[in-house]
């Protein structure tokens, strides 16, 4: 009589090393194919694992960097626009801003750090969507942007870090590598979700935290997709601030405000403060403005910042990293 056990040791053997229906198998592939051709420059290979994402943190990812890409980030597109906008003027100042002695632009010859701003800005309009080119023309896996949920050894989540951002000489195994931590994907929301609730004036900016926020930060912290490097890097800085007792952690929008303004009240003469260049989050929370002010149609001039009261931002919840 012929025996049936070897047909179900290889069935057993199968469902282990897939560990997954195929119909889900099936879907992934297809979501991950189409995300390969459209947004180049993240290597989506290893989120699309079913052992490093979940389903619901797969398609978060997904959609995230798909509106970060189509909607948030295309609203800089315009210089013009951009260097006139509130939201600029909040996270940077303006270069043609009243009471500034000294601007971004004097004499018609612009600051160093303005130029790094603003090229960092254009290189993160592109660089998802057409990723970079090895020297033999294809998209290499040291050329984009790993992600990731699960933490590694030289990527722990540590209490509320929503997301860290690897570069290549830390972990030369990942290259350029991204985990989002449980924080991100349990107290974070969508941006049109967001939008889609109850109209909040600009005051309210700083309880506004989203997941295309987060993945915004942590483009600027790749240099491949800022194209700053070096001394230029953009990182998280630490900052003096008023009320505050030594430097701080620049997160959040109301830091990143005050950070942009600190050398622009009080004082004299006047100035812009040129470390912004190098602040993960006054780029992030830029961007982030830029579409809640078109959402809801805000109308201020981004000089100020402050929640309503009774209002508190939970800096502990926020750590991007």
């Amino acid at each position: 009589m012929l025996s049936l056990m070897p047909f179900f040791a290889m069935l057993m053997v199968f469902h282990l090393a897939w560990g997954v229906p195929a119909a889900q198998r099936t879907g992934r592939q297809a979501k991950l194919d189409k995300l390969r051709r459209e947004y180049r420059g993240i290597y989506w290979d290893t989120a699309a694992d079913p052992n490093e994402c979940t389903d619901e943190q797969f398609d978060i990812l997904a959609e995230a960097v798909r509106v970060a890409v189509n909607e948030v980030t295309p609203l800089a597109a315009n210089h013009k626009r951009r260097l006139e906008s509130s939201a600029f003027n909040r996270f940077f100042i303006r270069p043609e801003e009243p009471g500034i002695d000294r601007k971004w632009i004097m004499n018609n010859y612009p600051e160093f750090e303005f130029l790094e701003i603003m090229g960092a800005m254009d290189s993160i309009l592109m660089f998802p969507k057409i990723g970079k080119k090895d020297r033999n023309g294809e998209y290499g896996r040291r050329r984009q942007i790993k992600y990731k949920c699960k933490p590694w050894t030289s990527h722990p989540c540590v209490g509320k870090t929503a997301a860290k951002t690897s570069a290549p000489y830390i972990d030369p195994e990942e290259g350029w590598s991204t985990v989002f931590c449980p924080t991100f994907f349990e107290q974070y929301k969508h941006i049109k979700e967001l939008g889609n609730g109850q109209r909040r004036s600009p005051s309210a900016l700083p309880l506004l935290n989203a997941y295309e926020h987060v993945i915004i930060h942590e483009w600027m912290h790749a240099n491949i997709a800022s194209g700053r490097y070096n001394s230029s890097h953009i990182t998280d800085v630490q900052g003096n601030l008023p009320g505050e007792r030594g430097p701080v952690a620049i997160y959040g929008a109301t830091r990143s405000h005050q950070f942009a303004w600190v050398k622009a009240r009080n004082v004299y003469p006047t100035s812009v403060n040129p470390r912004v260049a190098v602040n993960a989050d006054n780029y992030a929370w830029y961007f982030t403005n830029e579409w809640f002010a078109q959402r809801w149609n805000w109308k201020d001039d981004g000089r100020n910042l402050a929640l309503d009261a009774g209002e508190i931002e939970d800096l502990d919840q926020i750590r991007l990293q």
